[in-house]
Parts: structure tokens; sequence; C-alpha cells
């Protein structure tokens, strides 16, 4: 079933549940789902398993129309609350949310998800006091103090270490038969996108990796010492190298050129890509949105057309060439999903393990 975002904006309250049921209902409760939620120019995905649920940034694109932000803002709560309307037995508990890392676009409704429901453990990477979504991230800090909500600051060199998280991903595993693994976290890197938390989740012989806005390299030579992400993961010092091969890949950076490789993409094997980004022809007077950034780049969605041997209803895609300059609009058959052309996108992962294409709002 498709919605116009007209129709969309059109809905609130409890007519918003009920189309929520119907994009995203089955005859049987799913056992997994993830669903990307469309934030614009920003990244939230909430993952769904048969006993708990794990959101994973709660960001919303930053631009001076107050209008804009706020329907962003609107969205994310109101599907959170579709969500827990259906999910009764979750008692609006978010079991985890994670920072992936601490730029706004990835922070930005952090206080509004903390202040709406209840959650139980907190997980974040650090990062420098002057990045831009620091301060979403402190505010966060003080109300997991006053909540005494379980908080975990974790680094990349902790990773390997048996002790690591252990307890917590027990608990996934044991409760909803979810294993979660981070593969990579905090580096105090002075380009935190490459100190992005990577997670790999994998449930009934299907795995999903998030990688952040993991980068090939650092921008323009920033702090040399820390290195692109990306390769870090490919290279001898990854934790767990067997294990970034994924099923369904959460295309790094929001689809930026310096967000994906091809020796990535054929060491992870996806089978679907998905990409959270704002639509490329919307333009601000501030700068954080994806005509500025260049986001999609059609380098990048061809780059994983050629790496992705699935197809999916055929859609006609908004690429950008580089940023503020030519728009590319064409066709696209691959298993490239974005939530600048599809809005919402949801997966879900049966009781028998099968994974087909994701159910999709525009």
């Amino acid at each position: 079933m498709k919605f116009t975002e007209k129709n969309l904006s059109a809905i609130r309250g409890g007519a918003f549940c009920l189309i929520f049921v119907c994009l995203f209902a089955s005859a049987t409760r799913a056992q997994m789902k993830m669903h990307a939620i469309n934030v614009g120019q920003a990244e939230a995905v909430l993952l769904e398993f048969p006993a708990h649920a794990v959101l994973i940034d709660a960001g919303g694109e930053d631009t001076f129309e107050a209008a804009a932000q706020n329907r962003f803002r609107r969205h994310l709560i109101e599907y959170l609350d579709a969500f827990f309307a259906r999910r009764t037995d979750l008692n609006q508990t978010l079991h985890s949310v994670i920072v992936s890392h601490p730029h706004k676009d990835h922070t930005k409704n952090l206080r509004a998800i903390f202040e709406r429901y209840t959650v139980r453990h907190f997980i974040e990477g650090g990062g420098a006091v002057n990045a831009s979504g620091m301060d979403d991230v402190r505010a966060i800090r003080n109300i997991v103090a006053e909540k005494s909500i379980a908080y975990h600051r974790i680094y990349a060199r902790e990773v390997k270490r048996p002790s690591f998280l252990r307890d917590w991903s027990a608990e996934l595993l044991s409760g909803s038969q979810a294993e979660l693994k981070f593969l990579s976290a905090g580096r105090r890197c002075n380009d935190e996108n490459n100190g992005s938390l990577v997670l790999r989740v994998a449930y009934r012989g299907k795995s999903f990796l998030f990688i952040g806005d993991a980068e090939v390299d650092d921008k323009e030579g920033r702090n040399p010492g820390c290195g692109g992400l990306l390769n870090r993961l490919l290279n001898d010092e990854a934790a767990f190298p067997a294990l970034l091969d994924a099923d369904v890949l959460k295309v790094g950076h929001h689809g930026s050129r310096n967000g994906t490789s091809e020796a990535f993409l054929q060491k992870v094997t996806p089978k679907f890509a998905v990409l959270s980004a704002g639509v490329p022809a919307t333009r601000s007077r501030n700068t954080f949105h994806a005509w500025f950034f260049g986001h999609p780049n059609e380098i990048v969605v061809k780059l994983l057309e050629e790496n992705i041997a699935e197809t999916r209803a055929p859609v006609n895609i908004t690429t950008m060439t580089k940023p503020r300059t030519l728009i590319e609009s064409r066709p696209l058959d691959k298993a490239i999903y974005c939530t600048c052309w599809d809005g919402d996108i949801v997966f879900t992962v049966d009781a028998d393990g099968n994974l087909p294409a994701p159910a999709t709002s525009n």
C-alpha cells in the first residue's frame, strides 16, 4: 500500500495509527523489523524484536525553517507512538537508545525521545566537546543520571573483550533471540564520523549492518592519526572481520561519496542497501540539508547498483553529482532504498527467517 507525503502529513493522532497498521501489520506479529524512519537529512532507525525495541539515533533535518524541523520531529514521535500502540506489550519502553556519533543529524530529537518514553539503556561513544550534537548528548547524560538509566560509553579498544556489554547482549539474545554485536565503537576522532559505532544485528539467519557515518578516509586530512573507519574495518585492526557480511547494509554517511567503497561492498555482499537522506531538491538558507552536502551521491548509488544483485519495483530517483550542483533524475530497479525516495522503509524477518523486499510509505 502506498501513501503520498501529502497524505501522511495530513493525518494525525489515531488516524496515523491506522495507516501504520495497514502498512506494517502482517497476519502474525513480525519476528523482527528494521524501521528506517524518514527524518529528512538525518537518521533514526528502530529495531523491533519479539520482546524488545532498540532505537539507533534520533536525528532530524536542521534548517532555519521551523515548519520543516517540526515536521520531521513530529513524524518521528508519531511513528514511535503508532509503534507502541501496536506493541502494547513493550509498555512504551525502549530497551536501548544508541547514538552512533554526536552529530546533530543523529542527536537532534534525543531529548524528545527520553522525555516521552521509558529508556532502559543509553549507549554512546563520546566525542569532541564542540561536536554539533554534543549538547544533545550531554543533556541525555544528565537525564540518564537523574533517572538511573543504565549508561554505557563504549570504545573501539573494548569490543573484543569477552566481558564487553555481555549482560546487555545476553538479555537481547535470551529474550528476543537477536544477536547484537558492536564491531567498532568510539575512537576519539576529531572527525566523529570515523568514530561511529558499528553494530551488526543477526536474527534467524539474516543480518543487518549499521555503520553510522563511517567514511573511507578522513576529511581534508583532519586528525590523520585516526584514519577512515571503513578501511579500518577491512584491515587487520578489524575486531570481527567475518561479521561484516550482511544481508542489509545501512549505507554510511547518508550516501556521501566518502561513505562507501567497492572494497567494503565486496566484503559486506549486501542483498539490500538502505540510505537515510533528505530530498536533494530541497534547499534552505541553512547548510544542513541534502542539496548542500550532495546526498545521495550518484557515484555511490551506481556503485551500489553494481554490487547488489537483488532487484526492486522500479522507481524514479533523484541523486546529486556534487554538492550544490546538478541534480540527476533517473530510474532505479536494484534493491537500493532511500528515505529520500521511499519515505519510511520497513524490513521484516519472519518466523521462518525469510527477508522479502521492504514496505515503504511513498
